[in-house]
């Protein structure tokens, strides 16, 4: 098929070139009209039925959706701290995206004067009393200490919530994160002293990285791309080849996906580099076998369509199985890894379409390339490749016991190996987001917060004394628990209430005591009572809203420490009264962990259908289905790798296991395609191997550098995932490289690779 089509490209050079130039300009159009835009339900909630639920709770009382911003000050109540607040809040709390904005103005002392309670804001007291007297007192009050100032009393925070919005972009939070902080700055805090938590501060600093992916990562990437190759071949004309139509590969990648959303995923900011690297790998393979048909005596067409043979038909394979690896990330049930499972796939393809139809045209225009200018990459090429060749066929037995032993150090790092999901953790522990994180962990109470929704049998049953009472035992009984830092509900305005006027700790036990308890609050203050109140109950006092603020910020952790919530709360109120779990954290644990359960299955199903591919195509199903084991060492090696190095790794690393194994696998099948053509002459074993590193090695050896190169830049970002495609990802290739020029052929010496050869008489098994 790739012959045929070789034949078909030439004969028709010039009409192949037009419509892959309209393709290419229909393409870049569409891409034209793309946006780095995503909502946290397009990207990971969009198929949980328990978000639809959520947004419901979020419209009646209020959303999770919220970043804090703390600034220190030496005391936060003086005069011109507070002024300086008040001019912050208001300036925020006016913008479209935010629906609240809660901070030392919404501080409050509830106290008890002639059996009437009286309300009265900390700042006042602040200017009656004086501000250390303020402070000393907000200290004190365990409903404001450690959240709206700081435990130590040495700065004060804005929680700043969002409106309702479930198609909200998520790329909107590095504008309100950003803004907040100038705001700030602009009534005269010091900007150093200035620091952000929460989940839009997160994305804030993911979207930043995502745009430098786009616009340094990328360009870097192709510029160590173009200066590989000109090291490796010491010519202009195949890195101008690749580059050009690499760079094709990815505008008509990128158009795919403006197609299937004129969105552009944060996620996605990855594929423009691995579509043109992978690009680069294929081209690479053709000029090289190009070069060595030149050298045996071949005319120019000759040697292209001759390239076309096992080389091509090697691509296809390697294709194949590379755009599987990535389509199978589809089956993993969010819609931002579905929409980069089949943009990586129709990459993959493309790059291969590309190749095999321009790299026969553009030989075709160009000169014949001096075959005596070999310089010195070529000749350590060669040694390199003949020194593994003449290493694994007269000492297959070392080279197998060598690698038996490597396996030793790997099962004690995969024995270590657990998994977490972090969108903190995922940047570099020096970044300013990690050092504002730790900064909030020793002044404020968790940034991370799950909801929890209390709902009695009947209207006005929550504040029934008995159902009350229980539930104020069971928000204390969380808070012991070692993940929950703090609880905020109605129960703590009750027992404000009912401390200031009975000068006794906890809530009312009398009939009829906690409604009296609120309407008293109401008349206090109606303002700011429905601060205190209409977050944290339904009008018809059916429903109760229970914040809960966590240490925990992974987001498995916080799914299974919600699950306890749930059947803890279940145990402790029975039939009165049904809890429900739920927050963006939450549901993103939740998800998290069918990301987790769909990506094993996703690396499961790709390693299958690579092994059946690789079966089809080496003409065997033993072969095909032990050769795969050698790219099982290079997954053992990553997994090893992150147990060494990290206590839990990020799910993401799974996806750098799939793009491994679609990727390692390429030049395992180049070897044995090629092994597969020695091995019907008539020669012994030893001889078919050497001839395969002949006309596959330098080829393989070149690849697998240039893949590196390509993925190297991206060890610059600050972003994990991103970060282990630039560091683990080329270690995991050189891992396979070293497998497929020692290990492969050892086990085709020593027959534990089977093969269709015809053994000559006399050869031993």
């Amino acid at each position: 098929m790739i012959e045929r089509t070789f034949r078909f490209v030439l004969r028709h050079r010039v009409a192949v070139l037009v419509v892959c130039a309209l393709i290419t300009l229909l393409s870049l159009a569409g891409a034209s009209r793309m946006v780095v835009a995503s909502s946290i339900g397009g990207l990971f909630l969009g198929e949980v039925p328990e978000y639809a639920s959520y947004l419901e709770r979020a419209a009646q009382f209020g959303n999770d959706e919220a970043f804090v911003v703390a600034y220190e000050h030496p005391n936060p109540l003086d005069a011109d701290a507070v002024q300086a607040l008040e001019r912050a809040a208001a300036a925020i709390e006016a913008w479209d995206d935010v629906a609240s904005v809660t901070s030392l103005l919404d501080a409050v002392d509830v106290r008890g004067v002639d059996g009437a309670l009286v309300i009265q804001p900390y700042v006042d007291i602040a200017r009656e009393q004086g501000p250390e007297e303020a402070r000393r007192r907000l200290m004190a009050d365990p409903r404001y200490a450690g959240a709206v100032l700081a435990e130590d009393g040495s700065a004060g925070a804005l929680l700043i919530e969002l409106t309702v919005d479930p198609l909200r972009p998520v790329e909107t939070g590095p504008t309100l994160v950003g803004d907040a902080l100038d705001q700030l700055e602009a009534v005269g805090f010091d900007r150093a002293g200035l620091h952000r938590a929460g989940d839009p501060a997160v994305v804030a600093e993911v979207m930043k990285e995502s745009y430098r992916n786009i616009s340094v990562l990328f360009p870097l990437s192709a510029v160590a791309l173009l200066a590989i190759v000109l090291l490796l071949f010491g010519r202009l004309a195949p890195a101008a080849m690749a580059m050009g139509i690499g760079l094709v590969s990815v505008a008509w990648t990128v158009g795919f996906n403006s197609i299937l959303s004129r969105e552009f995923s944060i996620f996605a900011a990855m594929v423009p580099a691995v579509v043109l690297t992978v690009a680069f790998s294929d081209i690479v393979h053709l000029w090289s076998a190009y070069l060595i048909e030149l050298r045996e005596g071949k005319a120019k067409e000759e040697a292209i369509i001759a390239v076309s043979g096992e080389v091509g038909s090697a691509c296809l394979l390697t294709s194949a199985t590379t755009g599987l690896g990535f389509l199978s990330l589809a089956a993993v049930p969010t819609p931002m890894s579905r929409q980069l499972g089949f943009v990586l796939g129709f990459g993959v393809c493309v790059a291969l379409l590309l190749a095999v139809t321009l790299v026969p045209v553009a030989l075709s225009y160009m000169k014949t390339p001096d075959l005596h200018d070999r310089g010195r990459v070529d000749r350590w090429l060669d040694r390199l490749v003949s020194a593994c060749a003449g290493l694994s066929t007269r000492r297959p037995g070392w080279v197998l016991a060598a690698f038996a032993l490597a396996m030793l150090p790997l099962g004690v790092g995969a024995s270590r190996f657990t998994v977490e999901a972090d969108f903190a953790q995922r940047f570099d522990p020096e970044h300013p987001l990690r050092v504002d994180q730790r900064w909030f962990e020793e002044r404020f109470s968790g940034a991370s917060t799950l909801e929890v929704f209390i709902e009695a049998k009947e209207p006005g049953g929550i504040v029934d004394a008995a159902l009350f009472g229980r539930i104020a035992a069971f928000q204390e009984e969380l808070v012991g628990l070692p993940a929950i830092d703090r609880a905020v509900s109605a129960v703590d305005a009750v027992q404000a209430a009912h401390g200031a006027l009975t000068q006794q700790q906890g809530v009312p036990t009398e009939a009829n005591a906690v409604p009296q308890h609120l309407l008293l609050l109401d008349m206090a203050d109606s303002e700011r009572a429905g601060k205190m109140l209409d977050a944290w109950l339904d009008f018809e006092r059916t429903v109760m809203r229970m914040q809960l603020r966590s240490t925990e910020h992974g987001f498995l952790a916080t799914g299974d420490l919600g699950q306890h919530i749930a059947a803890l709360g279940a145990e402790r109120l029975g039939d009165a009264a049904t809890v429900e779990v739920t927050g963006l954290a939450y549901l993103l644990g939740w998800s998290f962990n069918r990301i987790a359960e769909g990506q094993r299955n996703a690396l499961l199903g790709s390693f299958l259908l690579i092994a059946v591919l690789m079966a089809l195509g080496l003409g065997s199903l033993r072969m095909g289905l032990v050769s795969m084991l050698p790219n099982l060492l290079p997954l053992f090696a990553l997994v090893a790798y992150a147990g060494f190095r990290w206590d839990g790794v990020d799910t993401d690393i799974v996806i750098v296991c799939v793009m491994a194994i679609g990727i390692g696998v390429d030049d395992t099948i180049h070897f044995l395609m090629r092994y597969r053509v020695e091995s019907e002459r008539d020669v012994p074993r030893a001889q078919a191997i050497e001839r395969t590193f002949h006309y596959a090695g330098r080829g393989i050896v070149m690849t697998t550098v240039i893949l590196c190169a390509g993925f190297l830049p991206f060890a610059f970002s600050d972003y994990f995932t991103i970060n282990l495609l630039g560091t683990a990802l080329p270690g995991v290739l050189i891992v396979a490289l070293l497998a497929d020029l020692l290990l492969v052929p050892a086990m085709i010496q020593t027959g534990l690779m089977p093969t269709n050869k015809r053994r000559p008489a006399g050869e031993s098994a």
